[in-house]
C-alpha cells in the first residue's frame, strides 16, 4: 500500500494519521520493539491504534510476539513484511523533512565515520552483488577488543558460507568423526575470504562498532543526534532469559543508505593497515594463523612481507614476540607470542592508529 493511500483512508475514517504513522515508524526503526517486561510496561500505545493495525487485514502492518524466559517474559511489537513498504515510505518522507539538519550533523562528524557506520551495517556475501544493506545496530556498552574481534569473526564466517553447504559438512563430520572437526576446518578456510578488501572494510567497521574505543564513542554521539532527528531509537535489549543486557541504538536501512551515499568518496584503506596488524596479533595469540594465511591476508590488503618482518622484529626487540619466522613453511606459525598481556596492549595501539585515521578531519 502507498503511504498517501493509507493516509487518505485514515482521514476518510476521521482518524488522526500522525500517531499511527509515528508508531509504525518507531516499530520499523527498531524492527523488534520491546514494550513489556514481566509486569512492567515500557511504553503505552493508544488502544484504537493497536485495534486498527491488528484487527484489520488491510492495515495489518505490525504484529507482536513474546519470548518466555526464566527471569521475565518480554513482549515485542514487530514490523511485518507487509509493513516494511509503509515503514520505509514513512522514514523516507521524514528524511526529506530533516534533510538539512541531517547533512549538518553528518558534516560535523566527518565522512569516514559515516562510512564505518554504514559498512558496519551491511551483511557480506561471497557474491558482492548479494551484500545486504541492513539495520544499523550499535550497543551502548562497548566490548573488549578481543571480544569484538571474536564475535565479528564468528559472524562473518557464517555470512560467507552457504548454509546448505554448512549443513552437509556438519552431517558428514558427525558421521565420519563423531565431532565437528570438518566444520571448524571449513570455517577456517572461509575465514580467508574476510581479507578480500571490500569485505575487510565491513569486517573492520563491524569490529569498531562493537569495540569500546574512540570510534565507538563518536558513533554513540552521532546516533544520539539521529535519535533527536527522529531517525534512530535507543532501545533496551533482553537475553532469551528475559534479563536486561544493555541498550542499543537502532536505525533503519534507509539511514544506512544515506550514510553510504554521503561517504561514497571515502576510502578506508589507510586505516585498514594498522587494523590488520592488530588482527594478526590477536589471531596469533589464539594460535589461529599460519604463515601462509598471514601472507595471503597482507597481499589482499596491500602490505608487503618486508613491512610485516620489520613490525614483528620490532616487537621482538621489546620481548613481546619471537622474530619473524623466515624459514617457516606456509603451515608454520609466522612468529611466536612471548608476552600475552603485552600483545593485547600492542593490538590496542594499532587499532588506536586506525581510529586516529578514521577520526581525522
Amino acid at each position: 500500500m502507498e503511504l498517501e493511500v493509507f493516509v487518505r483512508e485514515l482521514n476518510s475514517l476521521c482518524l488522526n494519521p500522525l500517531p499511527v504513522l509515528d508508531f509504525i515508524k518507531n516499530v520499523y526503526i527498531a524492527y523488534e520493539l520491546p514494550y513489556e517486561v514481566g509486569s512492567k510496561s515500557l511504553f503505552q500505545v493508544e488502544k484504537w491504534i493497536l485495534n486498527l493495525l491488528f484487527k484489520h487485514k488491510r492495515y495489518n502492518f505490525v504484529d507482536e510476539f513474546t519470548t518466555y524466559g526464566k527471569i521475565a517474559n518480554v513482549r515485542y511489537y514487530r514490523i511485518k513484511d507487509e509493513g516494511v513498504p509503509i515503514g520505509s515510505q514513512i522514514i523516507q518522507k521524514h528524511i526529506l523533512q530533516v534533510k538539512d539538519e541531517l547533512i549538518g550533523t553528518l558534516e560535523h562528524y566527518g565522512r569516514r565515520l559515516s562510512r564505518v557506520i554504514a559498512l558496519g551495517s551491511i551483511r557480506p556475501s561471497v557474491n558482492r552483488e548479494e551484500v545486504k544493506i541492513s539495520w544499523i545496530e550499535v550497543p551502548v556498552k562497548g566490548s573488549s577488543l578481543d571480544n569484538a574481534f571474536s564475535r565479528t569473526t564468528n559472524d562473518f564466517e557464517f555470512y560467507l558460507i552457504e548454509h546448505e553447504r554448512l549443513q552437509r559438512i556438519y552431517m558428514e563430520s558427525k558421521k565420519l568423526y563423531g565431532n565437528l572437526s570438518l566444520v571448524f576446518e571449513r570455517l577456517r578456510d572461509v575465514r580467508r575470504g574476510i581479507y578480500t578488501p571490500y569485505i575487510y572494510e565491513m569486517f573492520m567497521s563491524n569490529v569498531l562498532l562493537l569495540y569500546n574505543g574512540r570510534v565507538h564513542g563518536e558513533v554513540l554521539e552521532l546516533m544520539e543526534e539521529l535519535c533527536s532527528l527522529g531517525l534512530a531509537l535507543r532501545i533496551p535489549r533482553y537475553s532469551s532469559k528475559g534479563e536486561y543486557i544493555g541498550d542499543v541504538y537502532k536505525a533503519p536501512p534507509e539511514v544506512t543508505h544515506i550514510l553510504l551515499q554521503y561517504s561514497s568518496s571515502e576510502d578506508l584503506t589507510e586505516s585498514m593497515k594498522p587494523f590488520l596488524a592488530a588482527d594478526i596479533l590477536l589471531r596469533a595469540l589464539r594460535g589461529e594463523i599460519t604463515k601462509g594465511e598471514l601472507l595471503e591476508a597482507i597481499d589482499k590488503v596491500g602490505i608487503s612481507e618486508d613491512e610485516v618482518r620489520v613490525a614483528v622484529n620490532m616487537l621482538n626487540s621489546k620481548g613481546i614476540t619471537s622474530k619473524y619466522n623466515e624459514e617457516g613453511s606456509l603451515d608454520s606459525p609466522p612468529f611466536i607470542i612471548l608476552k600475552e598481556k603485552n600483545v593485547i596492549e600492542e593490538a590496542m595501539n594499532f587499532v588506536n592508529l586506525a581510529e586516529n585515521i578514521i577520526l581525522r578531519r
